[in-house]
Order: structure tokens, then C-alpha cells, then sequence
């Protein structure tokens, strides 16, 4: 069975469906960084939590829209969010306190999976 889905090409269209919504819930949550620094101190602990709520906001987002064009996607999209902080975490990329990152780290998988569960459930 794994053989003849990968010889179909299913995975890999949902996988750059993932990757898309990912991708995309990237862009819109940097420009909604871009406005908030504009009116909030980026040094202080308000930034950091609305950011944190942007980011999770953008990614739940965006993997309701992927489970919309692929079923499965937003599984996929919650390991590449798994993969891509931990990848984060591990190099230390950016400024964000280490709450920041672990809280993504549990909580960016876990919006992801329940941004497909709505969806799922709003098609019922």
C-alpha cells in the first residue's frame, strides 16, 4: 500500500500542500510582527506574548486552509512545525526567551492538528 501511494504522488502533494500552508502562515504572521512592533516595545514581555499568540493564531490558521485542499495536510504541517522549531531551538536563531520556544515547540503541532480537526468538523 506504501508503495502504491507513493507511486501515485499522493504524499508528496500533500506534503507541498503542508508546506505551502506553512509557508504562508510565515508570511502573515511576519507582517503582523512587522505591525505589532510598531506599536508595542519589542524588548518587552507584551511583544512577546502576542507574537506567540500570532504565531500559533497564523499556524492554526493555515492548517484549517491545508486540510481544506488535502486531507492529511494538516497532519504533515504539524511535524514540519515540530521539525522546523526544534531546528530553531537547537541553533538558537533569534532573541525569544526559552519559554518562547518550548511553548511553540508542544503547542505549534498541537494547533496545527486541531486547525484540520476543525475544519474536519465544520464539514460534518
Amino acid at each position: 500500500m506504501a508503495w502504491k501511494t507513493t507511486r501515485q504522488g499522493r504524499w508528496i502533494r500533500t506534503f507541498l500542500v503542508a508546506l505551502g500552508a506553512y509557508i504562508a502562515a510565515g508570511l502573515v504572521e511576519s507582517v503582523a510582527d512587522a505591525v505589532l512592533l510598531k506599536s508595542v516595545n519589542p524588548q518587552s514581555l507584551l511583544h512577546t506574548v502576542l507574537s506567540l499568540i500570532i504565531g500559533l493564531t497564523t499556524t492554526a490558521s493555515a492548517a484549517y486552509v491545508a486540510a481544506r485542499f488535502r486531507s492529511g495536510a494538516e497532519t504533515v504541517m504539524a511535524i514540519i512545525v515540530l521539525l522546523a522549531v526544534t531546528a530553531f531551538l537547537a541553533a538558537r536563531v533569534g532573541e525569544v526567551p526559552l519559554w518562547y520556544g518550548l511553548t511553540f515547540l508542544i503547542a505549534g503541532p498541537l494547533v496545527s492538528v486541531a486547525g484540520g480537526a476543525l475544519f474536519l468538523r465544520s464539514r460534518t
